[in-house]
């Protein structure tokens, strides 16, 4: 995915990215399995994008809330409408990316805990 860190105003680093449309519970269960992730692999980047319309001092305050282990974003001009992110629809999407920002899995909706750990391992050059 070329120029995903610049894009996204992040590092280049393995990073799991997190889109969510709305502050819903599926988006907040896959959240859970990041931050799981997250404690038990130091090097790995966090991004979440939580494509919600609230006001700007609203969304500020649920994004907080959420306590994500790394970076939240709102969606306006990261072109999330169009390939090759977007477009996202009604569920949250995953997206595995390496140091050197090849997206390596893509998950749609909830997935279970097994394959997230077994993604992010592959991600991190694990087995």
């Amino acid at each position: 995915m070329p120029n995903f860190a610049l894009q996204f105003g992040v590092q280049e680093a393995p990073t799991v990215l997190l889109i969510a449309p709305s502050w819903s519970d599926r988006g907040l269960a896959m959240l859970e399995l990041i931050r799981r992730a997250k404690t038990e692999h130091d090097e790995l980047q966090v991004v979440m994008v939580v494509m919600d319309d609230l006001p700007v001092k609203a969304w500020n305050v649920a994004a907080k809330a959420l306590k994500v282990p790394g970076i939240t974003r709102r969606s306006q001009g990261l072109g999330l409408e169009r390939k090759p992110l977007g477009p996202i629809r009604e569920v949250p999407v995953v997206y595995w990316i390496t140091r050197d920002q090849q997206v390596v899995q893509r998950a749609v909706g909830y997935i279970t805990a097994e394959l997230f750990d077994a993604q992010t391992r592959r991600l991190l050059g694990g087995t």
